[in-house]
């Protein structure tokens, strides 16, 4: 898939303030505030206690209240936690960037309401979702809907410390009702099914037996999830859901982009609430998939954030080789190279966590190889290499430039010495 736009080549102010603010919260509070998950996410039922009134029609012309509340409309998102502390049940979504930051940055926060749907400009306001929106998201009396909300359950806690409970996850119930074969209760209900049924399925509903149509729905489940646009369509046989812009960059903030990464973002949120609300009060004899659903969704909720982990130095040294062999220059390293390269590797994995930046833009694999081999001999022409890509080298600049120039010896003494960071030894 085609990536859909690109902001600047390096992070602007206000997303080195959120990097700032997140890298922050990992090496701080992360620990800590994730040590009670226990106590916030519990087993819990849908409808909560909702009663489900009677039927509920799906809508067929959506027309909302729209909110981008971007960098100086922290009052609006104060005015939207009031209206949703009254509400039953909301949808969420996130987008998120990683292009530049080693753990990735959240940059919008999407919410919709049966009235209204919002788009957070994460990347300025994250201190105020925090202080506003943290008590909504957590509260075990406002059902959170979510559509393939993993990602999205970690981005939360490592960027906001929101540790969200109450979820039903769509994409998960309708697993459940493809695994328990179910699916023929909403195909014979909608108007659309048989023919979203033959689509999906690459199936003549109408010619399958009952074993047939049960055969199916197994066949599916074992390969892969079902995709948002797939599932809007059962119920929304018109909708204009894309996924185009799924890999868009989503730090983008002028015009034309960002009308359509809007409607983008905010297309998922308005169909979602209100097929939730359909199907949730509609089909009761579905119920036991959203127990299900919510049962897994749980366990999700429950894990800890496991940091992203890379290829290890001898992997990326191999691969390294292989490039300059392409180009020509050298087929390999001798024994006291490859070991510095192993240590400098070492020192850019642990110094693109500690500054929340994607170690290749610290100093890429092949620019290191590059020093290695003698190309460096001063800070100009390091900065020559390297400083075209890295957002960190100006301050660590120093430190890389010894790693080169004294080799190991450099090395061996930094491992022996305090770190200012975290104050421990060894790295």
């Amino acid at each position: 898939m085609d990536r859909f736009g690109e902001a600047a080549e390096r992070p602007p102010e206000h997303d080195k303030s959120f990097l700032l603010h997140r890298r922050k919260l990992n090496l701080g509070f992360m620990d800590l505030s994730w040590r009670n998950l226990g106590d916030v996410i519990r087993p819990w039922k849908y409808p909560l206690g909702h009663t489900r009134n009677g039927k509920f029609d799906l809508p067929r012309a959506l027309t909302n209240e729209f909110s981008f509340i971007l960098e100086n409309d922290e009052l609006k998102i104060v005015e939207l936690s009031k209206r949703l502390e009254t509400k039953k049940f909301l949808s969420l979504d996130l987008e998120f960037n990683d292009d530049y930051s080693y753990l990735g940055m959240t940059c919008f926060m999407q919410l919709g309401i049966q009235e209204c749907d919002c788009v957070i400009d994460a990347t300025f306001l994250h201190y105020s979702i925090m202080q506003n929106l943290k008590s909504v998201l957590e509260a075990p009396t406002i059902v959170k809907v979510v559509f393939g909300g993993c990602n999205d359950f970690l981005n939360l806690k490592r960027c906001f410390l929101i540790k969200i409970n109450t979820v039903v996850d769509m994409q998960t119930v309708f697993d459940e009702i493809l695994r328990s074969s179910c699916i023929q209760i909403l195909i014979q209900a909608l108007p659309n099914g048989k023919q979203w049924f033959n689509h999906y399925f690459k199936l003549e509903y109408d010619s399958l037996s009952a074993g047939e149509i049960q055969s199916a729905q197994i066949q599916r489940v074992a390969s892969g999830t079902i995709r948002y646009d797939d599932f809007v369509h059962l119920f929304y046989a018109d909708a204009e859901i894309t996924k185009d812009h799924q890999l868009a960059d989503f730090r983008i903030r002028e015009e034309p982009s960002l009308t359509e990464l809007l409607q983008y973002g905010t297309l998922d949120m308005h169909y979602l609430i209100r097929i939730f609300v359909f199907v949730s009060k509609n089909f009761p004899e579905l119920q036991h998939c959203f127990d299900s659903a919510i049962l897994r969704t749980n366990e999700l909720l429950m894990k800890r954030y496991v940091p992203k982990s890379y290829k290890s130095s001898h992997d990326e040294l191999q691969d390294t080789l292989k490039k300059f062999r392409k180009l020509g220059s050298i087929s390999a390293l001798t024994g006291e190279q490859q070991m510095l390269f192993h240590n400098i590797y070492a020192w850019r994995s642990l110094h693109a966590k500690l500054v929340d930046e994607n170690p290749h833009f610290v100093v890429s694999s092949v620019d290191i190889a590059a020093a290695i081999l003698g190309q460096v001999k001063s800070e100009d022409s390091l900065l020559k290499i390297a400083g075209n890509k890295s957002e960190s080298l100006f301050t660590w600049k120093n430190t890389l430039l010894r790693l080169i120039m004294e080799r190991n010896t450099f090395y061996n003494k930094m491992v022996l010495a305090d770190c200012h960071n975290c104050g421990k030894i060894g790295h």
